[in-house]
C-alpha cells in the first residue's frame, strides 16, 4: 500500500491537532525569532514520539519542496535577467550597427549628390557646347549656299522662292 509510520497500526486512533507554523518564523523573517508558544508545547505533548516524528518528518518534507520551488523560482529569476540583459545588449549592438550603416549611407548619399551636381553641370555645358555647334553649322551652311545662288536655308525649314 503506501509507506505506514513505525509504530501505527490502522486500528489505533489517533487524535491529531493542527499546528500551525508561520513561514517567516521558520526562516527567521522579520517577525521576530521562532519560539515555541504554549500551544505548540500543548500539541506535542497531547502527541506520541511515533506521531511527532511523523509530524516533523511531514514538516521536513515540505520544507524541503518549499525549498526546491524557491530555488527553481529564484533560478528562473537569474535566468530571466539573464536573457533580458543579453536581448538588451543584442539590440544595443543592433542599434549600434545600425547607426553606423545609417552614418555610411548619409556619407553616401552627400557623395552621389556632388556626382550629380558635377554631371548635371556637365550635361548643362554640353547643352550649351551643343546649341553654339548647331548654330555655327546652320551659318556656314547658309554661308556656303548663298554663293551659290540657293535660295534654300539649312534650319529654316523650307525652300523660299525668289
Amino acid at each position: 500500500m503506501g509507506l505506514a509510520r513505525p509504530g501505527f497500526s490502522p486500528q489505533k486512533r489517533v487524535r491529531r491537532t493542527l499546528i500551525a507554523f508561520s513561514f517567516c518564523s521558520l526562516f527567521g523573517a522579520p517577525e521576530g525569532d521562532f519560539v515555541f508558544d504554549s500551544e505548540f508545547n500543548a500539541a506535542v505533548e497531547e502527541t506520541s514520539t511515533s506521531d511527532a516524528a511523523f509530524i516533523v518528518t511531514d514538516l521536513s518534507k515540505k520544507l524541503a519542496h518549499a525549498s526546491r520551488i524557491l530555488m527553481q523560482k529564484a533560478k528562473a529569476d537569474a535566468d530571466l535577467r539573464v536573457k533580458s540583459a543579453t536581448e538588451r545588449l543584442s539590440l544595443a549592438d543592433k542599434l549600434q550597427w545600425a547607426e553606423a550603416e545609417v552614418l555610411a549611407l548619409k556619407d553616401e548619399n552627400k557623395q552621389i549628390k556632388a556626382k550629380c551636381s558635377k554631371l548635371e553641370a556637365t550635361a548643362s555645358d554640353n547643352e550649351k557646347v551643343l546649341e553654339s555647334l548647331r548654330k555655327n553649322v546652320e551659318r556656314d551652311a547658309n554661308e556656303k549656299a548663298a554663293p551659290m545662288g540657293e535660295d534654300y536655308r539649312i534650319g529654316e525649314g523650307s525652300r523660299q522662292s525668289g
